[in-house]
C-alpha cells in the first residue's frame, strides 16, 4: 500500500498519512478473504491518495499520471486490468493501452534503448 500511496503522491510523508488512514478506516473488513482486503484496501489508497487536500493536487490529471496510477495499481494493488479500469473510471481498452505505453516507457529507458 505505501508503494502505491507513493507513486501515486509522489511525497514520502502524505503517502505515510494516507496509509495510516486507509488502514485505520479499514479494520472492520479483517473478515474479507487476503486477495479482496488487497484489492479493498487498494481501491481504498487511491481514492484517499487522488482526493485533492489543500496543498496536493491530483497526479493522475495527466497521461504520466493515469500512467502511473494503472501501473502501481496492478502490480501493488493486484488488480487486473478491468478492475483497474473500474477504479480510475477509465474505459478497459484505455486502461490496457496505459499499461502497454507505460511498459513499453520502463523498458525503453537510456539502459535499454530502442533497437
Amino acid at each position: 500500500m505505501f508503494s502505491l500511496a507513493l507513486a501515486l503522491t509522489g511525497d514520502r510523508v502524505r503517502a505515510e498519512g494516507v496509509v495510516v488512514d486507509v488502514i485505520s478506516a479499514a479494520c472492520s473488513m479483517l473478515s474479507l478473504p487476503d486477495v479482496e482486503l488487497r484489492h479493498e484496501l487498494s481501491r481504498r489508497t487511491y481514492r484517499r491518495c487522488t482526493a485533492a487536500g489543500p496543498g496536493h493536487a491530483s497526479t493522475v490529471g495527466t497521461e504520466e499520471g493515469r500512467q502511473r496510477a494503472a501501473l502501481s495499481l496492478v502490480r501493488f494493488g493486484g488488480l487486473d486490468y478491468c478492475e483497474t479500469a473500474a477504479v480510475l473510471g477509465l474505459p478497459s481498452p484505455e486502461v490496457a493501452r496505459l499499461l502497454n505505453s507505460g511498459l513499453h516507457e520502463l523498458v525503453l529507458t537510456p539502459e535499454h534503448p530502442r533497437p
